[in-house]
């Protein structure tokens, strides 16, 4: 008998066929693994890059700068990129390391703005700084383009209508899904238990008014999935689903911010048993949602140039 005979044979026994695809996963995952502690963010800093580590400092800063509770903030994240921009005087002029002197500058701007006393030592260190212009804070003007939705975090007290929310739902089941599989779905978090669990489990909830919040969950089914290739599809088609919903949120005034479900497997497991997911079921990223109000203040968000996300191989 030859390979291709024995191969056939062994994909008709189910068994064996089941045992070769748990071993196959186990692989895959296993390098999936190997790779992301070799190179996460962390690692990459220690290999003198840090500029995903700037943009994570940057968005806070933003972040702090939105806040409708102004006073000091910030000082630890400061000193952090202080410190980085420091031992890497050669690159001040890269896209993260200028972003970074900018949300300084704003930084220090804001709190004299609002009269809070800087330590003298970064207030002289940022004031040798250039400044682009590219971080800090604006006010959102609402539109119906969909590329004037922005990421908002405070919203107008008033329910989310029905209407509004099947709108943006036909969105959500338009997007495409790996062979049409429509293995995703959403949650609206109606009940005040399953709300205040999110709110106490969620991460970067900071910013949010979270009196006035609608949360949306986004899932996938990992029974959709056939083999170990198709590992990562669920997240992929979870975000494919999410984007196209909260566009449709925005055609109809409702703006959101998307709440990255990186929580470890023990609080993962925890608020899916709570909310009754099923057990091949899983949490992709978690929404908040609420009308736009008027003047609402958001992070600029600078976005990089095509030079920079762009290449033809």
């Amino acid at each position: 008998m030859g390979n291709n005979g024995l191969r056939s044979k062994l994909k008709k026994n189910s068994f064996l066929r089941r045992r070769i695809k748990g071993i196959k996963n186990y692989k895959e995952f296993f390098g999936d693994a190997r790779d992301f502690n070799r190179y996460y963010l962390e690692k990459a800093e220690k290999r003198g890059d840090s500029r995903y580590r700037l943009m994570l400092l940057v968005h806070n800063i933003e972040k702090g700068l939105c806040s409708n509770d102004p006073r000091p903030f910030g000082e630890e994240k400061v000193r952090q990129i202080v410190g980085i921009l420091r031992d890497n005087p050669e690159k001040k002029d890269e896209f993260e390391y200028a972003l970074a002197a900018s949300s300084l500058k704003s930084w220090k701007a804001f709190h004299i703005k609002k009269g809070f006393v800087l330590p003298e030592d970064l207030a002289d260190y940022i004031d040798k700084l250039e400044d682009n212009g590219g971080a800090g804070s604006e006010l959102f003007e609402t539109n119906d383009k969909l590329l004037g939705r922005r990421s908002v975090r405070d919203f107008e007290e008033r329910e989310l209508r029905n209407e509004d929310v099947d709108f943006a739902l036909r969105y959500f089941s338009s997007a495409p899904t790996a062979c049409n599989r429509q293995m995703c779905r959403v949650y609206r978090v109606k009940s005040a238990e399953a709300k205040e669990l999110l709110i106490d489990r969620v991460l970067g909830i900071s910013g949010f008014n979270t009196d006035v919040v609608t949360f949306f969950l986004i899932t996938f089914d990992i029974s959709a999935f056939d083999y170990s290739g198709e590992r990562n599809q669920g997240y992929l088609n979870a975000g494919l689903t999410a984007m196209n919903f909260v566009n449709g949120l925005h055609k109809k005034g409702i703006g959101s911010c998307f709440l990255q479900w990186s929580n470890k497997r023990g609080d993962d497991k925890l608020v899916r048993s709570a909310l009754g997911l099923k057990k091949s079921e899983r949490i992709a990223v978690v929404i908040g949602a609420g009308y736009y109000k008027d003047n609402v203040k958001i992070p600029k968000s600078s976005r990089k140039n095509k030079g920079m996300i762009y290449k033809e191989i």
